[in-house]
């Protein structure tokens, strides 16, 4: 068994809790700020501007993770994370109901949300990629939650004392200590010296004809010596390193898949998430302090959740199940959620059942990201940081892009019920991406 590095799960602990804590800060006071000072009818024009301001992101990302590491990204981001939080925070000092000021923290909410799930998977993936066991994944993000539980006392406790000014600049001081933490972490993954990644070919028992037939089109091409395994020899080594081996197609469909289920997923929560915000802000009726409270409440309860089942439940379900098990299980139980919603028309039950489809966060951040996470493992090194970037930090974003649109000019003329139908059947698509996912992933990382 190869033993887990627990130096790297202690620095991406510490990188999963820095980066959700500044998140959850941001995001509770954008969205509070937003809704009381400006309204939730503004609501889809902020989305749609920290939608295609998260592409612009992405795509600068992509660009940086594809000719340098990511602790170096990683280091000049946060650092421009920091300069952005602290500039907001003196230009909310001169203009208290500024429409643009009051945007920016919401963009800048979403634009790390974007940032954390790029980065926290692709150092995961580099790290836990041949651990036996998806328990590391579940380890390392046990920081999110345990982030989320901290941050929603400290803005329960502290939110009317400190004022947002000082909130605004303790997030930038969280920046500045993730860009600290990156270069605590070693140049590179270790790999054990005598193993192959799993990524070779997909587990086959019915013989080895159809085996060898699938040497040729594998992610990473083995060398056999009589009829063994052997690790490959310098130049090889040299070889594939700069002639990296072309993905197979059903990695390639594998990969497709993933970024269906991405898009889907995406457009989902993001009407989800316009529903729980108007339902909110409409049963407070836009008071500020409310707001906060309410935010500060919801991640501290959904945290507190989150965190049990990472540390007790999700780790042995990872490991008993597959990984497409745990994708499809997440938009089923948001199928049964919508199903109920229709039932209501009160301003309080409709906050009730949007605040429960936004809180089965419980199960996507325990069970459904961390499998997902883990399901990039079966690509090449290469192969696998661009498709992370592409499927989580380009297509993502822009389907935030197409649905804040689609909510820019309809939601206006559309009843709740309505956008309710429309994820509803969004649904659909998720679940057949997910199976097909799963099926082809198991054929790889089955034992």
């Amino acid at each position: 068994m190869i033993p887990l590095p627990r130096r790297a799960i202690g620095v991406l602990f510490g990188f999963a809790f820095l980066t959700s804590a500044a998140y959850v800060l941001t995001s509770s006071i954008g969205m509070s700020l937003y809704l009381a000072r400006v309204g939730s009818h503004a609501l889809p024009l902020v989305l749609v501007a920290s939608a295609v301001i998260v592409v612009i992101v992405s795509m600068l990302t992509f660009v940086l993770i594809n000719v340098t590491a990511p602790r170096h990204c990683i280091v000049a981001i946060w650092s421009l994370l920091a300069t952005a939080s602290t500039y907001l925070s003196w230009e909310l000092t001169e203009s208290h109901h500024s429409v643009i000021v009051l945007g920016m923290i919401y963009v800048l909410a979403e634009v790390r949300g974007c940032l954390n799930t790029v980065f926290l998977t692709t150092l995961m993936t580099d790290w836990f990629r041949n651990s036996e066991s998806k328990r590391p994944y579940t380890l390392v993000a046990a920081g999110a939650p345990v982030a989320g539980i901290a941050a929603g006392l400290f803005l329960t406790w502290e939110a009317s004392v400190l004022g947002n000014v000082r909130i605004l600049q303790v997030i930038a001081a969280l920046d500045l200590a993730v860009a600290v933490l990156a270069w605590s972490l070693p140049r590179r993954a270790s790999q054990p010296p005598t193993e192959q990644p799993n990524t070779t070919q997909p587990h086959n028992q019915n013989g080895s004809e159809k085996t060898a037939a699938l040497n040729s089109s594998c992610d990473t091409p083995t060398q056999e010596s009589n009829g063994k395994d052997q690790a490959p020899t310098k130049a090889s080594s040299l070889s594939e390193t700069s002639v990296p081996p072309k993905p197979s197609w059903s990695l390639l469909q594998f990969r497709s898949h993933l970024l269906v289920l991405m898009v889907v997923q995406t457009a989902v929560l993001t009407l989800i998430g316009y529903q729980w915000k108007v339902s909110v802000s409409d049963y407070w009726h836009e008071d500020e302090s409310s707001l906060i409270t309410y935010f500060a409440a919801y991640y501290a309860i959904v945290d507190t959740l989150i965190l049990t089942s990472q540390l007790f439940v999700a780790g042995r379900l990872l490991d008993r199940f597959s990984v497409g098990m745990a994708l499809r299980v997440y938009p089923l139980l948001l199928a049964i959620t919508a199903a109920a919603a229709f039932f209501v028309n009160s301003v309080f039950a409709l906050m009730i059942i949007f605040t429960f489809a936004r809180g089965l966060d419980v199960f996507r951040r325990s069970l459904h990201d961390p499998a997902l996470a883990s399901a990039f493992a079966i690509l090449s090194k290469r192969f696998r940081r661009q498709s992370i970037v592409v499927i989580k930090g380009i297509a993502k974003p822009t389907a935030e892009v197409i649905s804040a649109m689609a909510l820019f000019l309809y939601a206006a003329s559309s009843t709740s019920n309505q956008i309710t139908a429309v994820w509803l059947l969004l649904l659909i698509p998720w679940v057949l991406s997910a199976t097909v996912a799963g099926k082809i992933h198991g054929q790889y990382d089955s034992p």
